[in-house]
């Protein structure tokens, strides 16, 4: 079974240094590996004031925004904003009226994830102020093309899986299994390939989500790095995986997902292995993941 794995903040079971924005060295990975899965953010000291600093918007993709630091010249990113954006007169505003070049004023508890590029996920408040065009953002152009190259076509997509936990948001990769994929290569050839899956309770790799409350639910977003045509999703209890199969496979409980201005899956329980099966244009491909308390 072939799988490929893809990164968003952090690296599962390392825990990741934290330094103040403008601090660090960056060591530079390639994009899909360089974010990586299943780690919180470091949470600031309650009694710590916010800081403040001024960027400029560069780029949205999968989910993340890519904003250029004015102060220190280098490029970091964190989750697309939902409520927490708004315009100069204050006002909450959409993401969609964020465009490149616009300036914005970042509010947060000034810790920077030791990754490259840098990431901050405790941002509590972005504000559009005045100036910005064009011109500002691109001269962050050249070092954004290695951050977000052009796609590969033969590329599968991969899937992140955003939750939030006391004092953090949490983004984690799912793990990927199998997949039909067909695309035209740089030769002007149809490419299809295949790749077969054991069944998702024999998958010796698999992703794990911890709830850290109580109830041991969460609220699952589904970022593609490719938007799906559709998707589905079923769950096995987790005691389940690594059973003896002899009499066949247990059938799956299908889970609900919703697509609203992104996929999801609203109270994702602990105690269950999901299984997420998402149709794009160029094929289809399933994604696996464990929720734990």
């Amino acid at each position: 079974m072939k799988k490929e794995n893809a990164v968003i903040f952090g690296v599962t079971g390392v825990v990741v240094a934290a330094v103040l924005i403008g601090g660090g060295i960056y060591m530079k990975t390639e994009r899909d590996r360089n974010l990586n899965a299943d780690t919180a953010s470091t949470a600031a000291d309650s009694n710590r004031a916010e800081e403040v600093q001024k960027a400029v918007f560069l780029a949205e993709d999968s989910g993340l925004w890519y904003l250029g630091d004015l102060e220190h010249g280098n490029i970091y990113v964190t989750h697309t904003p939902s409520d927490t954006l708004y315009d100069e007169n204050g006002n909450a505003i959409d993401p969609s009226e964020i465009k490149k070049g616009d300036f914005l004023q970042v509010e947060g508890d000034g810790i920077m994830l030791n990754s490259y590029p840098g990431q901050y996920p405790g941002i509590s408040r972005i504000m559009r102020i005045s100036g910005g065009t064009e011109a500002d953002a691109e001269k962050f152009d050249e070092e954004l093309s290695r951050i977000l190259p052009e796609k590969d076509p033969s590329e599968i997509p991969f899937l992140n899986l955003c939750y939030t936990q006391p004092n953090a948001q949490v983004t984690a990769m799912a793990t990927q299994g199998g997949y039909t994929w067909s695309y035209v290569d740089e030769d002007g050839n149809g490419q299809n390939v295949v790749a077969d899956s054991a069944f998702i309770l024999e998958w010796t790799e698999l992703s794990d989500l911890h709830t850290a409350n109580d109830e041991g639910k969460t609220d699952l977003e589904l970022v593609f790095s490719e938007e799906p045509d559709s998707v589905t999703a079923e769950r096995w209890p987790a005691e389940d995986r690594g059973q003896n199969f002899g009499n066949g496979y247990p059938e799956g409980e299908s889970v609900s997902v919703e697509h609203a201005e992104s996929w999801s899956i609203p109270g994702a329980e602990a105690g269950y292995i999901y299984e997420v099966d998402a149709v794009f244009e160029n094929g289809t491909v399933s994604y696996g993941f464990e929720v734990k308390k």
